[in-house]
């Protein structure tokens, strides 16, 4: 499998144009990183998703992007990355978070798509915001806690009424097994003035 796009071809008006309309028509956030770290580009999407405009991020680190608790250890998995760069999806099996110009901390998804620029290494970084699927699975997860509680209260429940139902039954056994002494003893003390 090739782990480098090779993007040199793309040097007609015509491609350029195409890839620059798919770019920035796409529903996902792509921001272009060179191999520093720098942002190159981002796509509309992107502009959106984290508030700034492209001439506020061009230049820029794109730690700018990632909460200042996760940012030098970003540095050192990028470095990372680019010593074996491969199209891949980034935090399998964490919780990744981004930051927007506004301060606002978001859950994210990011899938890494390393190509040569010429002789350059870039990445493109598709970054999905999770914040919609992240409030679903913890209401989910409410429910079926909420569901557990229920079903536990149920089975209290029915057992508190199986006692009291066996309670009950012997209370009711006790009462018939008198009554028949009682009307045993009625009927013997009946026949005795006969």
């Amino acid at each position: 499998m090739k782990t480098l796009i090779d993007t040199s071809g793309i040097a007609s008006k015509g491609k350029v144009a195409l890839f620059e309309t798919i770019f920035n028509a796409a529903t996902i956030g792509i921001i272009i990183v060179d191999a520093d770290g720098r942002v190159n580009n981002l796509n509309s999407y992107a502009e959106q998703l984290f508030g700034y405009r492209k001439y506020e991020l061009c230049g820029k680190s794109v730690e700018i992007l990632i909460p200042s608790a996760y940012g030098q250890v970003h540095v050192g998995h990028r470095k990372d990355f680019l010593l074996n760069p491969s199209q891949r999806i980034m935090g399998v099996g964490r919780d990744l978070q981004a930051i927007r110009k506004n301060g606002e901390i978001f859950p994210v998804e990011i899938g890494l798509t390393p190509f040569r620029d010429h002789d350059e290494i870039m990445v493109a970084a598709f970054a999905v915001d999770i914040t919609h699927r992240k409030q679903q699975e913890a209401l989910v997860k409410e429910q079926a806690r909420e569901l557990e509680r229920f079903s536990k209260r149920v089975y209290e429940l029915n057992t508190a009424l199986r006692q009291e139902a066996a309670a009950r039954e012997q209370t009711l056994s006790a009462a018939k097994l008198e009554l028949k002494q009682k009307e045993s003893e009625l009927t013997q003390s009946f026949q005795k003035e006969l």
